[in-house]
């Protein structure tokens, strides 16, 4: 039995010991619940750094193990890491299970929506022709998507719609509404255009800085509408031995004919009387075998420079100077054919027309918007040069040019 001084300092002792740990029990570390990253995951197919996610876990501890799965494996899969990938549209639900080195167990969810996404889009105009529209009468656009899933329709996207003029400027005279119901004001022909986006806030975004946001734009598709003031039906036509046809109202001047070549003009004439407005010559020539489009744009690239077409031009019509603009050369398809589709803009100053029995003819300016549709067919050149001396016909000659070498091929394969 020990003295009572003893039992006093073992009582002190005992009592520091308590109070020593009662000061570090709130001092331990207590171990967090596992947390995911995300509870609901979007993502959209096909887009670059939204096609997939990595979802993370915090708060496991030392020696946790963590595992992944996917209840529907259809809509997205999950690998060993937790990196979440897109494989079809629709709605599924990742489970993250957590194992401590206790072997507790504790799952997470997540939500996982998978949107499909726009690949690629293509507009037309319902039920109508592209060049039978009618100025102030609307007309609704219907277009088709074909998405990354494979499907012909878009899931919660966003189309915006815009008009612009054939060199890409904005016009005030049509415009398309947000349901895609074109309307123009003004006769003349214009360029629709159409833009998906994955949503309407990708689109403000865009429409705030178009250059920032450029790949906010999933696909566009446009094309190219004539706006008249009425319809116009076809009628056939003679042209020496070749019947074709053509709009109303057209009036034909032959001016060659030949066993190897057929040359014509189709005119149509203005609102108030004047003639010329628009003319197409039609030009078939037999060449010896078979060519290629490598070799016609070749020889068309040579051909129609600047300079010589201003010169060609200025001695044709007796001007003082002739000034072209605008050139463009390039490869179109047109009917399955492949062509190569030359346009410019001319204006001829200080015109003479020499007059055989009267006067000279004496005009300041004339301008023109000249198209050249050239191609090899087999064995036959066969060039479609469309001038119009102003940009809003009615009705559009161009639109009929293709129709024309269509039956005059035809009838020249009959002989």
């Amino acid at each position: 039995m020990g003295t009572g001084k003893e039992n006093r300092r073992k009582i002190w002792g005992l009592v520091f010991c308590i109070v020593f740990l009662a000061v570090l029990a709130p001092c331990r570390k207590v171990q967090a619940a596992a947390e995911l990253s995300k509870t609901y995951v979007i993502l959209l197919m096909g887009q670059e750094g939204k096609d997939t996610y990595s979802m993370e876990v915090s708060g496991t501890g030392k020696g946790s193990k963590v595992e992944f799965s996917i209840k529907d494996a259809s809509v997205a899969a999950v690998d060993e890491k937790g990196k979440i990938s897109a494989l079809s549209p629709g709605k599924t639900t990742l489970v993250c299970t957590v194992t401590d080195k206790e072997g507790k167990e504790t799952v997470k969810k997540a939500t996982v929506r998978v949107y499909d996404n726009i690949k690629a889009i293509t507009l037309s105009v319902k039920d109508v022709e592209k060049n039978a529209l009618h100025k102030n009468k609307s007309y609704a656009l219907a277009y088709t998507c074909k998405t990354v899933a494979g499907t012909n329709k878009n899931i919660d996207n966003y189309i915006h719609y815009e008009v612009l003029s054939l060199e890409g400027k904005t016009v005030k005279d049509a415009s398309v509404d947000a349901e895609g119901n074109f309307l123009a004001k003004s006769t003349g022909t214009y360029l629709v255009r159409a833009c998906a986006f994955q949503s309407d806030q990708q689109y403000k975004k865009w429409e705030k800085d178009s250059e920032k946001y450029a790949d906010y734009i999933l696909a566009q598709d446009e094309i190219r509408v004539t706006v008249t003031t009425t319809n116009y039906k076809k009628t056939a036509h003679k042209i020496g031995d070749y019947t074709v046809n053509l709009p109303k109202d057209y009036e034909l001047d032959i001016f060659e004919k030949g066993k190897e070549r057929t040359a014509f003009s189709a005119m149509v004439e203005k609102e108030d009387g004047q003639s010329a407005v628009s003319n197409i010559q039609v030009i078939i020539d037999k060449v010896d075998g078979a060519q290629d489009y490598g070799l016609l744009a070749a020889v068309m690239s040579s051909v129609y420079t600047k300079d010589k077409l201003e010169e060609n031009w200025k001695t044709a019509y007796n001007a003082k100077k002739a000034s072209v603009s605008k050139l463009q050369i390039e490869k179109a398809a047109v009917k399955k054919r492949e062509i190569l589709e030359i346009k410019y803009r001319l204006t001829l100053r200080d015109i003479v027309i020499k007059g055989k029995e009267a006067a000279d003819i004496k005009i300041s300016r004339m301008d023109f918007v000249n198209t050249v549709y050239t191609w090899y067919e087999g064995n036959r050149h066969i060039s479609v040069t469309v001038t119009d001396a102003q940009e809003i016909l009615n009705p559009n000659i161009s639109d009929v040019a293709f129709d024309i070498v269509e039956e005059l091929l035809t009838l020249e394969e009959k002989k």
